[in-house]
């Protein structure tokens, strides 16, 4: 099945509510955007708790999809700025000069992040570095 256009930008997929004790933890799956531009794709699925929250990225963080990816980022911190944010990386499967920017923006605003790729982890060891030495910031 071939998806056209994109799914509206807050879809709640699932609401799970898990009891412990008295304790109570809500989860929220949200897919940001689905987009399909030619051959291209790129999701985001963001999972929300009340600590922190879990952006999975999948397809081809390039041009346009980095730039939704920026808006949809600072939105999330403006909104609430002190939770953790968790960026999972694994099913990204290309990256160019636009997606490295957004994700050095997210380095220098302490996402932290998870990669299984050879280049992806390299890239971020990159990144980290770069943002330590006080390199070119995106603008805070």
């Amino acid at each position: 099945m071939r998806l056209r256009g994109w799914c509206g930008s807050r879809i709640a997929l699932q609401v799970a509510t898990l009891r412990r004790g008295f304790a109570r933890r809500r989860s929220t799956e949200q897919v940001r955007h689905r987009r399909i531009a030619g051959n291209a794709m790129f999701r985001i699925t963001v999972v929300e708790t009340p600590s922190e929250e879990k952006w999975i990225l999948q397809g081809q963080l390039t041009g346009e999809f980095a730039s939704e990816l920026s808006a949809n980022w600072r939105t999330s911190l403006d909104r609430c700025s002190d939770r953790l944010r968790l960026v999972d990386l694994n099913e990204v499967t290309q990256i160019d000069k636009c997606g490295e920017e957004v994700l050095l923006e997210m380095v220098h605003q302490h996402a932290r992040f998870v990669a299984s790729g050879l280049y992806t982890r390299h890239l971020l060891e990159e990144l980290q570095a770069l943002d330590q030495a006080g390199g070119n910031h995106p603008a805070d």
